[in-house]
């Protein structure tokens, strides 16, 4: 799976004892235009699985090209996860100087081998009108895009 490139996001939640919970993930997809529905898979048993699952409101903040470090901040010890760049979004901590914010309600909750699959209804969504590219992973390591690709193939003309 290393030669497929993933988004890079940051998914935050509150649990109900007020404590903040955040993770890197690579699994953010757009599910459904009508409804607004996204869904990530978290893995069962890393320190954010049961909060992220047990919640009812979550962020997704979709990084940007340089933000690799947070990127690797949320992916390492959870004790400094929230150490920079937070912001509140509708009283969910979020990524500052992020490219976009998808404040989800949750929808559905899928057991899917060793992860979780949930499915998020967009309820509001949030985007950086001065943001630059987006952060990918791909080959194990983090990139920024680089320039459109060509088209390739012809072009039908009318004759």
């Amino acid at each position: 799976m290393a030669c497929l490139a993933m988004p890079v996001a940051v998914v935050s939640t509150v649990d109900g004892a007020g404590r903040w919970h955040g993770a890197t993930v690579g699994s953010v997809v757009s599910l459904s235009l009508d409804p607004p529905l996204v869904m990530f898979a978290v893995r069962n048993g890393s320190t954010v699985h049961q909060p992220i699952r047990d919640s009812t409101r979550f962020c997704v903040s979709i990084l940007a090209s340089g933000q690799r470090e947070t990127a690797e901040r949320f992916a390492g010890n959870p004790a400094g996860r929230f150490a920079a760049d937070i912001v509140l979004l509708e009283g969910i901590p979020v990524v500052g100087g992020a490219l976009g914010w998808l404040v989800c309600g949750r929808s559905d909750v899928v057991e899917a081998g060793d992860h979780t699959v949930l499915i998020g209804h967009v309820e509001h969504a949030v985007r950086d009108p001065h943001g630059a590219g987006p952060l990918v992973y791909h080959e194990r390591r983090y990139h920024r895009l680089g320039a459109p690709a060509e088209r390739h193939g012809r072009v039908s003309q009318a004759s």
